[in-house]
C-alpha cells in the first residue's frame, strides 16, 4: 500500500519555478488569451486575480503567452533545538 501512496504523490508533483530569489510552485498554467474578449484586446485582469483566488494560489506570473498561477514557496525559518517544545 505504501508504493501506491507514493506513485500518487509523484504523479501530482507540480514544477517549482525560480523567479529572481523566489521560488513558486507552479499550480496552473492558462494562455493570457483566456481572458481576453478578442485576440487584439488585453487580459481582464480582474479574470485573472479571480481565477487565482479560485486556484488558492498567491501570486501569478506572466511569459508572452501564458499566466502562471503560483503559490510562493516561503523561505524556512531555522527554530533551534532549545526553542522546541517537547511533549514526554
Amino acid at each position: 500500500m505504501g508504493g501506491f501512496h507514493l506513485y500518487n504523490q509523484l504523479i501530482h508533483m507540480k514544477p517549482v519555478y525560480m523567479h529572481g530569489e523566489n521560488a513558486y510552485i507552479v499550480v496552473a498554467q492558462k494562455s493570457i488569451s483566456c481572458f481576453a474578449k478578442t485576440i487584439s484586446e488585453p487580459p481582464n485582469m480582474e479574470h485573472v486575480n479571480m481565477y487565482m483566488k479560485w486556484l488558492k494560489c498567491d501570486h501569478v506570473l506572466s511569459n508572452q503567452t501564458h499566466f502562471m498561477f503560483c503559490e510562493t514557496i516561503q523561505n524556512a525559518t531555522i527554530i533551534e533545538e532549545d526553542n522546541l517544545n517537547t511533549i514526554n
